[in-house]
């Protein structure tokens, strides 16, 4: 199978999101499109609002898509070979048990995710709120986790999970996949990096955000009232909050300081792969499959036999996507990159979805991938 160098598949993206681009523009005309011509024309607007006031320099910087610096093959010997196998385990086996919002399961969980980031020096906010699912479940708490490294950064690179599981009639449901695996990804992430990610060459104005959500999983049927409970809360707070590094500038919200929200879900099982979701994003999705490229070329993952890429080649059509935490910030402007396996694991909502059935091998892969991105979007230190 032929696959395309670092450079050529940037380049192919860079093509392809200016096509998907100009293919929008000729869409926007088109009768009954009007919610699509809005939407364009919306964030179109809060772009020029933003270059033609006094926004300061980090904001403006931020509508510059700009592809990240490859790493030095050294510095990727070196990233892969901070996995720690015994580590992850102890990261990922606090959270594969039942945790639905509002029971003590999901609050074991909460107290693992704050202690384990406090540990390696996150600052830790937590946003609790309280809603009530339909009947028969109760009103209840939601708690969102934001760890942020350094606080006094006005531009943040967030990733993010859901740590709830999926309610059930038999209590049993463990969502390893779903997601504990990947909440344990960035619970790992952040202890391989420390060191890395927190002592720049040089001060830079951008940082590190993990977000932990609660509530994604619907109680009953998924619908746009009972799904996403701490994703839409979290959202219209952060929404609401005029940015506290840009006083001068009523158009800039918190959420303005978000450069990318990467979702991680439906992460750990040996059918896990990926699929680039948003034209607007394909550069950085691209960074991530020549993550995985030259990290195969130089044999630092195995990829397990397979006869295709984690981080598939093809993009879904324009206007394709999966509902998930990131939707109440996509509708916010922020921008997105989503990690979700598609198709769906076999295990997905299943009782099979436990810790028996991940495959640390495939987890150990994608982790080394997530660690070179992120180095090169921070310009880590080594």
């Amino acid at each position: 199978m032929w696959r395309p160098s670092f450079r050529t598949a940037v380049f192919l993206a860079m093509l392809a999101l200016a096509l998907a681009y100009l293919l929008q523009l000729v869409s926007l005309a088109a009768p009954g499109d009007a919610t699509r011509a809005g939407i364009a024309r919306q964030t179109d607007d809060v772009e020029s609002r933003r270059l033609a006031s006094n926004a300061p320099a980090w904001s403006v910087a931020q509508l510059r898509i700009t592809p990240t610096t490859p790493l030095s093959d050294e510095n990727l010997r070196l990233l892969a070979g901070l996995s720690n196998k015994e580590q992850f385990l102890r990261l990922v086996q606090p959270i594969l048990i039942p945790r639905v919002s509002g029971t003590p399961g999901n609050l074991l969980v909460q107290q693992h995710i704050i202690q384990t980031l406090r540990s390696i020096g996150y600052t830790i906010e937590t946003d609790s709120f309280q809603d009530t699912p339909p009947a028969p479940h109760s009103r209840r708490t939601f708690t969102n986790i934001i760890a942020t490294l350094d606080p006094n950064a006005p531009r943040r690179l967030v990733l993010a999970c859901h740590f709830d599981s999926k309610f059930d009639n038999r209590g049993e449901f463990i969502g390893a996949t779903d997601s504990a695996v990947p909440c344990a990804m960035l619970l790992d992430l952040a202890a391989t990096l420390r060191g890395h990610v927190d002592s720049r060459p040089t001060k830079s104005d951008i940082t590190l955000q993990l977000l932990f959500l609660d509530g994604e999983e619907a109680f009953g049927e998924w619908s746009s009232t009972d799904s996403l409970y701490g994703a839409r809360h979290l959202s219209a707070q952060l929404q609401q909050k005029r940015n506290r590094f840009a006083p001068g500038v009523p158009n800039l919200s918190e959420l303005s300081s978000m450069d990318l929200f990467v979702l991680l879900d439906l992460i750990g099982t040996t059918d896990t792969q990926f699929v680039s979701f948003y034209p607007e994003t394909a550069a950085y999705y691209t960074s991530l499959a020549g993550a995985e490229d030259r990290l195969s070329n130089m044999r630092l993952i195995k990829q397990w036999g397979r006869s295709a890429f984690y981080f598939g080649r093809t993009a879904l059509p324009l206007g394709s996507s999966i509902d998930d935490d990131h939707r109440p910030f996509k509708e916010k402007g922020v921008k997105i990159v989503h990690l979700i396996s598609y198709p769906f694991p076999s295990v997905w909502h299943q009782y099979s979805d436990n810790e028996a059935n991940i495959h640390y091998q495939t987890v150990d892969d994608i982790n080394k991938i997530m660690r070179v991105f992120v180095c090169e979007y921070l310009s880590c230190r080594f």
